[in-house]
Parts: structure tokens; sequence; C-alpha cells
């Protein structure tokens, strides 16, 4: 395709990015014939077996995807969790915040970063789990800032889970040039101020390879061939 024709086919290409990415996840939200546990399930019993067990600690599951938000709640009903995203009402939200951070019984929450990853302290919890990501870094960066803000007086940890060989290595890497660039534009002299923009030929090889290309190499779309 000539950098016109792959433009025209973007958004395509940008939904079936999205049924990679659910079948990373859960691919229950793509089969709802599939009745196996799926791998990050398992892998976020045992996380949450390490460090909630013989502790007081509470943990924020920060999934993407609505299916798998609600699968959590239910998993997961014996921690009285509770939800921020898209469906919790407005009017509900703050006091759902004030009862993860108050009540020792509420030991999990579950959020989609887009509904609360912003306006929210919640330093009653040092671990957060990114059981997904999205390429929406502004999401990511300010879900962080929730337990690492004024009154947080402990180690903070974020722990992600990445699905090996898929699209999620591509988004995770993606995530971490956007964080390079935002330190070069704050000072950081660890920073990177090279902004990707892929070819038709280069997005062919990020399928293959599950890798971006170098920073420094790639070329805009419709460029020299």
């Amino acid at each position: 395709m000539s950098g016109e024709e792959f433009r025209a086919y973007a958004p395509t290409a940008l939904a079936r990015l999205l049924r990679l990415s659910q079948l990373a996840s859960n691919p229950a939200l793509l089969l709802p014939t599939e009745l196996r546990v799926p791998a990050k399930f398992a892998e976020l019993d045992y996380l949450m077996d390490e460090i909630m067990r013989d502790s007081d600690e509470k943990l924020i599951i920060w999934p993407h995807y609505v299916g798998t938000l609600e699968a959590f709640l239910a998993r997961y009903a014996d921690l009285h969790p509770v939800a921020l995203y898209g469906g919790t009402r407005a009017a509900d939200r703050q006091g759902i915040a004030r009862r993860f951070q108050s009540d020792p019984a509420v030991r999990l929450l579950v959020g989609n970063p887009a509904a609360g990853g912003t306006g929210f302290t919640f330093t009653a919890a040092r671990y957060a789990v990114y059981e997904t990501l999205s390429w929406r870094y502004d999401f990511y960066s300010q879900s962080q800032d929730r337990i690492h803000r004024i009154g947080q007086d402990r180690p903070v940890r974020y722990l992600r889970l990445i699905a090996a060989n898929t699209i999620e290595e591509v988004i995770a890497e993606a995530l971490e040039r956007k964080s390079q660039l935002a330190r070069a534009l704050l000072g950081d002299p660890e920073g990177t101020v090279a902004i990707t923009k892929l070819s038709p030929a280069e997005f062919s090889e990020m399928l293959v390879r599950n890798k971006l290309p170098p920073s420094d190499q790639a070329e805009p779309i419709g460029g020299a061939s």
C-alpha cells in the first residue's frame, strides 16, 4: 500500500489491533465459549497471594476491558472489592475512593485508568497491577500517581502483566518511549525526543516481530520507499 492507502486503512488496522489486545488479556472477551482460566488470571491469583497473604495490604488492579474488570469483581469477591470504571455513577466515585482509603474490609480496587486514573487518592495501597495496558500514556502515567501522592510514606510498586510474543509487547514499548519523551520535555537527560511514525512496511514488521522499529529509523507514513 502507498502511504495514502495505509492511512485510509488505519481505522481497520486499529480495530484489529484491539482484537489482538483483547485476546492477550482474556480470550473469553472474543470467544464466549472459552472456559479455561486465562493465563493472566492465574498469574494475578499468584501475585495477590504473595502481596496480601498474612498482611493487611491493599491492592489496585488496572484492567482496560470492562468484561475483564467485571470478571475480577466476581473472582475476588471475598476481598470486598470496589470498582471505578465508565459504568460507575459519577456521584458515587468519590465515596468509593473514600471506602477504599478508610475501610479495612475493602482491600481491592478494580479500576479502569480512564475513569479512576485522575482526581483520586489511593495511598492506602502501595501496589498496583496493570493487567492490560492501553496506548494512552496519559492514562498510564496519571493512574500511577494515584498511589504515589502526598501522604504515601511507603515504597510503591507497579507491576505489569504482559503476554509474551503478543501485541502487548509493542504497547509496553510504545508507552516506554512516551515516558522517555515526557522526561526529555521535563529536562531529564535520559529521555529522548524521537517520535515514531511507522511506514506501512514498519507496521507489518511490527506485527510479525511484536517490536517497534528503532526510533531513529522510523520514517513518516507516506515517506520515501
